[in-house]
């Protein structure tokens, strides 16, 4: 992956700093992914050759992320999670 940044200033900056600057290019990349996809989308969805209309994340592989659910008991939710990260 490109930064952008030429070698004399990649030796200036901190290993956190390039951390970000990488971090910085793969959103951008990926929201331009997610543009794109969104374009492409309602373009086959225009079309009306499906049954259901095309979604981007679909296009891009990406699976819908988990809903959280609502607390009900907090102590109950505070004992799983200790379970879950005790050693």
């Amino acid at each position: 992956m490109k930064l952008g940044i030429s070698i004399d200033e990649f030796w200036n900056y901190t290993t956190h700093e390039i951390t970000l600057i990488a971090e910085a290019k793969k959103f951008q990349k990926e929201e331009q992914l997610h543009l794109m996809a969104w374009a492409v989308a309602h373009i086959i969805s225009y079309t009306g050759r499906l049954k259901r209309p095309v979604s981007p994340s679909k296009l891009l592989g990406k699976k819908k992320e988990h809903k959280t659910k609502p607390i009900k008991d907090k102590k109950q939710a505070w004992n799983e999670l200790m379970k879950k990260f005790r050693r």
